[in-house]
């Protein structure tokens, strides 16, 4: 995946991440973390898929949470998308619907992964579904195209997935009513 280039004092800090000595590396996220932006926000996100220590797994998720940027939402859709980061989808559909920001653009991919993706993935997709609903303008045609998709998909889901599909077919109804 292809990314930006990042202002050079921000390239030694993400250097430092990769120290053996975890202080050092757990001090320079911090500052990364501070200091970053949308030009930083995938090498981020490729730091988050590629860390083993935990302590720097939860700093990197709660700062993805916390982006109120109205770039974020583009730039999440194609980490999501990319192959790359399949391994972190859940905490980073778990940040989208967090962050609370439009992701009204790139519905049909969190419906994606509420068909495809295993329960706890689809469960985090339900909420960034159900929130964009609530909060930004979806057309009634769309909404109607996502409830056919998923009564069509019921019969092949597992029981646990089925409940979840039905729930969501009945936040989205008031929605597909145009009106």
């Amino acid at each position: 995946m292809k990314t930006e280039k990042i202002n050079p004092a921000l390239a030694d800090l993400f250097k430092q991440l990769e120290s053996e000595d975890r202080n050092l590396a757990h001090k320079a996220l911090n500052k990364l973390l501070r200091q970053s932006g949308m030009n930083e926000l995938l090498q981020l996100i490729g730091v988050l898929s590629s860390s083993t220590d935990e302590k720097v797994s939860k700093e990197i998720e709660t700062w993805l949470a916390n982006i109120k940027s109205k770039k974020a939402p583009a730039v999440f859709a194609r980490a999501l998308a990319a192959p790359e980061f399949v391994g972190i989808r859940t905490p980073l559909v778990r940040a989208c619907w967090e962050t609370q920001l439009d992701f009204s653009p790139h519905i049909l991919l969190f419906v994606h992964f509420l068909l495809a993706g295993d329960y706890g993935l689809a469960l985090e997709a339900f909420s960034v579904v159900e929130n964009t609903c609530l909060e930004y303008p979806i057309p009634a045609d769309q909404v109607i195209d996502i409830i056919k998709q998923l009564n069509s998909s019921l019969p092949d889901q597992p029981e646990a997935k089925q409940r979840l599909l039905r729930e969501m077919v009945q936040v989205l109804e008031p929605y597909a009513s145009v009106g």
